[in-house]
């Protein structure tokens, strides 16, 4: 539920950006600079990574998943 409610708050904020924004760069420690954009596609990405380690842990512990 936390997850979620973090997800819709950052959905809330990227809305109020104007396009433009999205194609602001930041720097990266690792891989350079990248805008908002690449940013948030990655995190859109690594969401997935996230939950895939949750199910698996879960899934060790005997602990039903959660649909």
């Amino acid at each position: 539920a936390l997850f979620e409610i973090g997800r819709r708050q950052m959905l809330r904020i990227l809305e109020r950006l104007p396009a433009e924004a999205f194609e602001r760069k930041g720097l990266h420690t690792d891989d350079g600079e990248l805008t908002l954009l690449d940013f948030v596609r990655r995190y859109v990405g690594h969401v997935e990574h996230h939950l895939r380690f949750i199910e698996a842990k879960r899934e060790r512990l005997g602990v039903p998943r959660v649909v």
